[in-house]
């Protein structure tokens, strides 16, 4: 159902604003934490139900959240030599880059996905199959447009104040 409402939010914004900023790119991000605000919300509510007593099985956030943004961390510096490389592979190549980012870039970026959800339905877990490949695309619709616009706009503001700091100085 969310990857619906994203879908629809994703062509909405595409066909009503042509020009995409920090408003686009907020509305982006906020669908997207509103998501994973829901499944936190169900999972809590689905513990309570089972009435876990057991220890282990019980859903410790600070440690999953330390897990999630350690693995952020480790996806930005992967996804910074993925394009560094593509774009020398572009070069070397003589292949426009836009072609390369279509392709290679493309493909390195679902093989994980598709690895995971191919090993969890080998393991007859076929929720977590379907959830992986699900998940991967909503966070690809919201947060895939959503944060480089977020970044490139609070980036030139920056700039900009910087510059008229640097103006007022000399």
């Amino acid at each position: 159902m969310f990857y619906i409402i994203s879908v629809v939010i994703l062509l909405g914004l595409i066909y009503f604003l042509k020009f995409w900023g920090l408003i686009v790119a907020t509305v982006l991000l906020v669908a997207y934490l509103l998501y994973v605000l829901i499944i936190i919300m169900d999972t809590k509510i689905r513990q309570k139900k089972q009435s876990c007593t057991d220890k282990s099985q019980q859903i410790q956030l600070f440690k999953q959240v330390s897990i999630a943004v350690l693995t952020m961390v480790i996806v930005v510096v992967a996804s910074y030599f993925l394009v560094s490389s593509s774009l020398n592979v572009s070069n070397i190549l003589g292949i426009p880059a836009i072609i390369v980012a279509l392709t290679i870039t493309a493909a390195a970026t679902l093989v994980p996905d598709a690895v995971i959800s191919v090993v969890n339905a080998r393991k007859g877990s076929w929720d977590d199959a379907i959830s992986n490949v699900i998940g991967s695309n909503i966070f690809d619709i919201l947060v895939g447009p959503g944060l480089p616009q977020s970044q490139g706009r609070f980036c030139s503001v920056c700039i900009q104040r910087l510059s008229a700091i640097q103006f007022f100085c000399r």
